[in-house]
């Protein structure tokens, strides 16, 4: 097992970057200063935790289009 091999999937090299996206849309929405751009953080943070769950069920990058 490496690291390097598995991120050849395409469905888990997804889920790194929605992870990723998931840290960053979280630390934007603890230090905005505007309720707005709060609200809009947490929004996005939650649609990339949804982004993760629906990819590691289907095991594709494109959850909805695997369906």
């Amino acid at each position: 097992f490496s690291i390097g091999a598995s991120l050849t999937d395409g469905w888990l090299a997804a889920k790194m970057l929605a992870l990723l996206g998931y840290i960053g849309f979280g630390i934007v929405t603890m230090r905005a200063g505007s309720k707005p751009v709060k609200i809009a953080g947490f929004v996005t943070a939650l649609a990339c935790a949804g982004y993760i769950f629906a990819v590691a069920f289907s095991r594709s990058p494109f959850p909805l289009a695997a369906a």
